[in-house]
């Protein structure tokens, strides 16, 4: 009688071949984008060694974990840049919008008053706004005493020591004076209406004072 063909190989355990787990690959995070990426340096998921007492699920929950805060460190650290850029970008904002006002204060002085510079705010302002602040500061207090003061002619017409012009008023135009200050006008609007007669300051005028 002919014996059945029996396999002699001894059959595996099923688990006597699980598979050991090893390390994942650590994946690479990029850097950040826009202009972040530059200060965020290029971040590798460091990986431990893996116990190799741990259960497969235990190893792969411990490489979960581990990753988990690689990636809340990467997140602090952009929180922390876009922190920074914001109170830069606000500090920025903020100190160019006094640059601003400065710049348009002084043209409103400069074109106003008694005296002024023969130029409209808005022109003076975009004069004085593509100074730097550096030389805009240095000019500004000559400009003001300019436009407070006056400038006093030399040459031809002359001054006196104390700054008083020595020029006198035509003959024509002394009694124009005298009845614009009888009827309640002054030096200061008689010659801001007749412009073609220069400033006050380039006249000796004491005869009018107290008028």
């Amino acid at each position: 009688m002919t014996q059945p063909n029996v396999n002699t190989t001894a059959t595996q355990p099923i688990n006597a071949a699980a598979p050991t787990l090893t390390a994942p690959v650590a994946p690479v995070v990029t850097a950040a984008p826009a202009t972040l990426s530059a200060a965020i340096p290029q971040v590798i998921l460091p990986v431990t060694p893996l116990d190799p007492n741990l259960s497969p699920e235990q190893q792969l929950a411990a490489v979960r974990e581990e990753a988990k805060l690689a990636a809340q460190n990467q997140v602090n650290a952009y929180q922390t840049l876009l922190a920074e850029a914001r109170e830069q970008a606000t500090a920025s904002a903020m100190a160019q919008m006094a640059r601003k006002q400065k710049v348009a204060a002084l043209s409103v002085q400069l074109t106003t008053g008694r005296r002024q510079f023969p130029y409209k705010t808005k022109e003076l302002e975009a004069i004085l706004d593509q100074m730097t602040d550096a030389d805009r500061d240095l000019i500004a207090p000559v400009l003001v005493k300019l436009h407070d003061a006056g400038m006093v002619e030399m040459g031809e017409r002359g001054s006196s020591a104390a700054g008083r012009g020595i020029n006198q008023l035509a003959a024509n135009i002394k009694p124009v004076l005298k009845e614009w200050l009888a009827n309640k006008g002054t030096v200061e609007q008689f010659f801001a209406e007749n412009l073609e007669l220069g400033g006050a300051y380039l006249y000796d005028l004491s005869e009018f004072e107290g008028k």
